[in-house]
């Protein structure tokens, strides 16, 4: 801007070439402040509060933070995502998930506590569909932020350990996120159950193309008004 400025100073120009060129800042200012922050985009609280009754979570806390008591969580996990899996888990819809995990409590308890049995652990288990507060927690490339969800827990003895997570309506706890990003398909799913712009904010695009652009000078041209470009030569 000091250049522009200097070039200003050191030229003679009307009136209006004056106000037209303040005129053109204004407005190339005003676009960027909308590509900036588009009316459409929404924040992660207000995300937070737009999905948290689309969607369920499914939380396991272990017992403790031993390796023994953390290695068999797993195990429950498995086992159970494996039942609920088999048993019909791609639901149509919440409330049907709520339903189904509701209605097989007693089943699921079941698999958990043969589990712990099967592994030489006394404790038992417990199950809620509850609301509890998540910081922000990532699945795959897709960032849930931070806020009251409603989650299915299970409690393995007292509960005080390090827990496991995942997304349990929609159906996310059956793929695979070893590699790091969500299916396709299961993010076209995800984007139809909680609205674009909240899963704008779950799912960012990367920036790739900002990430391509060459390290070299930007020079800016007027396209139409020519005899402007002189102020950034």
């Amino acid at each position: 801007m000091k250049k522009i400025w200097r070039k200003i100073k050191n030229h003679t120009y009307s009136i209006w070439s004056v106000s037209l060129l303040v005129l053109v800042c204004a407005a190339l200012s005003a676009i960027l402040l909308a590509r900036m922050n588009p009316a459409e985009t929404v924040s992660s609280q207000e995300a937070a509060a737009a999905i948290a009754d689309k969607i369920i979570r499914f939380h396991i806390l272990a017992n403790s933070d031993s390796e023994e008591d953390q290695a068999v969580k797993l195990k429950v996990k498995d086992a159970v995502i494996s039942y609920v899996q088999k048993d019909g888990g791609d639901f149509g819809s919440v409330s049907e998930a709520k339903q189904y995990l509701e209605s097989h409590t007693v089943q699921i308890l079941e698999i958990a506590e043969a589990v712990l049995s099967e592994n030489g652990f006394s404790y038992g288990a417990s199950a809620e569909l509850t609301t509890c507060y998540f910081p922000v927690k990532m699945y795959g490339d897709a960032i849930f932020p931070a806020g009251y969800y409603e989650a299915y827990r299970i409690l393995l003895g007292e509960g005080k350990g390090q827990n496991w997570w995942c997304v349990m309506y929609p159906a996310l706890c059956f793929l695979d996120t070893s590699t790091g990003f969500l299916p396709d398909y299961a993010k076209e799913n995800l984007e139809q159950i909680v609205g674009a712009k909240s899963f704008s904010v779950i799912c960012p695009e990367p920036e790739e193309e900002a990430q391509k652009m060459p390290d070299t000078e930007i020079k800016f041209r007027f396209r139409y008004l020519t005899f402007l470009n002189w102020l950034f030569d």
